[in-house]
């Protein structure tokens, strides 16, 4: 009970946070008739049935046509990647690879043939153009994504992607590979069975802390203190993780019987939300607030978005009821106006 109250607590001060920061409109940088689009309430749904935008954080869903398809949503192929980076919009599934310049206002096809699962561009984006995307084939990289894409030396399929600098992480079919160069990888590793690993987070300070969190198969969740060279079992054996999200002293995992949450990196987890997320598989998490708080988050289920403010004790519906929701995506907050308060 002690241990329930601190959990609540904790949350509590977390969602407190969450509802002081009041999100800052941000106009599309060409005017367009239509509802204005504010960056830090619009969110992007990749399902089952193709891409979906809100506008008013999960109140109200639009379907999204992307160039090429046949149909529109939801009818149209499965999206499974959504990531926005300032400006721009990268989705990708099935069909291929799109980009936006204008918060997904427009849409462009790009030349990668291939059924996309995650995208990462530099944290240093003007002054490194470097894109690398995870697909069913492989790892490719860009450093213009309109001309094309290489395939680098990396077998089997890839599902994750982390570049906390300067190592690149890669979870894929055959275990989790790193790279110092961006281009040659060693692994799997000891430890963990070299089998598709769905799941992936690393240390937020990798450089001198290089440590990896990685679920593969059913076999639950692992950790590795030294880049992936050995591997333990951390907890949750025999469920099938579909992610996982690290944020302080709290890991979340979503398995194919519900959302776990460990304060002790795995030696006991607890289940979250069974009242609210029963017969609801949760399959991807996004925490828009964080790293300054992860009270409020949104999960994706084999029945709609979910949404919580006080850390994942109670969800509340937010949409698309009818749909397998496989990717979130939404923008990052501004940056702190770091001159305020300076005086002249």
């Amino acid at each position: 009970m002690k241990r329930r109250t601190w959990l609540t607590g904790v949350a509590a001060a977390l969602a407190a946070r969450a509802r002081a920061q009041q999100p800052t409109p941000e106009p599309t940088p060409t005017p367009r008739p239509g509802p204005p689009v504010i960056t830090t309430l619009t969110m992007f749904a990749g399902t089952d049935g193709g891409l979906f935008r809100t506008r008013d954080w999960g109140g109200k869903w639009e379907p999204v046509t992307l160039p090429g398809e046949d149909v529109a949503p939801p009818d149209a192929a499965p999206v499974r990647l959504v990531r926005p980076y300032g400006l721009e919009v990268y989705v990708g599934g099935d069909r291929g690879l799109y980009h936006s310049i204008d918060f997904g206002e427009t849409w462009k096809r790009l030349p990668l043939e291939e059924n996309a699962f995650a995208v990462l561009t530099s944290r240093y984006a003007p002054a490194d153009p470097t894109v690398y995307v995870a697909t069913g084939g492989g790892l490719f990289r860009s450093v213009d994504p309109m001309r094309g894409f290489k395939r680098l030396p990396l077998a089997g399929a890839v599902y994750r992607l982390e570049w906390p600098g300067p190592h690149l992480v890669a979870a894929t079919s055959g275990g989790v590979f790193v790279s110092e160069d961006g281009e040659t990888f060693s692994g799997p590793g000891d430890g963990m069975p070299a089998r598709d690993v769905r799941a992936l987070a690393v240390s937020s300070f990798f450089a001198v802390d290089p440590v990896i969190l990685a679920a593969t198969g059913d076999a639950g969740v692992f950790r590795s203190g030294d880049a992936g060279a050995t591997w333990a079992s951390i907890g949750l054996e025999g469920k099938a993780v579909s992610d996982l999200f690290w944020l302080g002293p709290f890991l979340y995992a979503c398995a194919h019987d519900g959302l776990y949450r460990t304060v002790d990196l795995g030696r006991r987890w607890e289940r979250l939300s069974e009242r609210d997320l029963r017969d609801r598989t949760p399959s991807i998490m996004l925490f828009p607030l964080a790293p300054d708080s992860g009270a409020e988050f949104f999960i994706g289920t084999q029945n709609g978005v979910y949404k919580t403010q006080d850390g994942g004790e109670r969800f509340v519906f937010a949409g698309l009821g009818e749909r397998r929701v496989l990717a979130l995506g939404t923008f990052p907050p501004p940056p702190p106006d770091l001159g305020k308060g300076k005086k002249k």
